[in-house]
């Protein structure tokens, strides 16, 4: 059975989803708060498995947009996060989530708004 995979709008706004799913997780909790609850770390690891996972089929959508936009947002990078978490979930460096959720997913999101309006004409609500 072959997989079909939907255009790049599709899963760039999962993306986006996921990203202001992980700005809302971190504006509702302390870094303190972040390190003593396992709630939140594993809310934020759930988005950015998703991320992850919405880059590997990006890798194979007929849209090419990794190809096209190849600098900007760290494709390699998400779809590695997604398999340290998926596959050695318990090794994964609470720190190390907490900085990228707080330090680097506006950034991404902005990136892929940006990708979303050049690529396509589209925003995203």
């Amino acid at each position: 059975m072959s997989t079909r995979y939907k255009s790049g709008i599709h899963y760039l706004k999962e993306m986006i989803g996921a990203c202001i799913k992980i700005q809302e997780y971190v504006a509702n909790t302390t870094e303190e708060e972040f390190f003593k609850q396992r709630e939140s770390f594993d809310a934020i690891c759930m988005q950015l498995s998703h991320l992850g996972e919405q880059v590997a089929h990006l890798e194979k959508s007929p849209d090419k947009i990794i190809q096209h936009f190849p600098d900007g947002v760290n494709w390699h990078g998400l779809n590695g996060l997604r398999n340290r978490i998926n596959h050695a979930y318990m090794t994964v460096d609470v720190e190390m989530i907490w900085q990228f959720a707080v330090e680097e997913v506006t950034s991404l999101e902005v990136a892929l708004r940006n990708i979303l309006i050049k690529r396509y004409g589209q925003s995203f609500p």
